[in-house]
């Protein structure tokens, strides 16, 4: 009930979620306790609601991050293999990116060096960033291939 609840956002705050955040952890996280509870469908329409943010974000220019592995894992949830690995490789091909690019600083940071309103753009930062998205990559086929080798037991 938790789970459910978290969803939505209550409308006494008076705003909704950004348009692109990526909400697929907790439709991830929600078909998870459902299969538990023993209501597989209700479990994978949770998992489909997770997948499905993949879509609309990639039309829009999204660019891709560390939570967009829930919608990796969602794909791996519903046996949706090869898009899964498509979800993986996007990682890996953000990192790349993301090792590729120059520093590039603000024109806030420069005009007000005592308080910065964006990021700094580092190489260390993008490293950081790089590294962390190439290990969700890996964690996502050693996830996939060991559901492949469950199967197969």
């Amino acid at each position: 009930a938790l789970l459910r609840s978290g969803i939505r956002v209550p409308e006494h705050l008076g705003e909704g979620r950004h348009p692109a955040e990526v909400v697929a952890e907790r439709f991830v996280l929600l078909g998870d306790a459902e299969v538990a509870l023993g209501d597989r469908e209700a479990a994978e329409a949770a998992w489909r609601r997770a997948r499905d943010v993949d879509g609309p974000l990639a039309a829009g220019g999204h660019v891709v991050d560390a939570g967009d592995v829930w919608i990796g894992v969602a794909h791996l949830r519903l046996g949706e293999q090869a898009d899964a690995d498509r979800i993986w490789a996007s990682l890996e091909a953000r990192a790349t990116a993301l090792e590729a690019s120059a520093d590039r600083v603000d024109y806030f940071a420069t005009s007000l060096p005592e308080l910065l309103l964006f990021s700094v753009d580092t190489a260390q930062r993008r490293a950081s960033e790089a590294a962390a998205l190439r290990e969700l990559a890996a964690w996502g086929r050693r996830e996939g291939a060991a559901r492949v080798q469950g199967a197969l037991a």
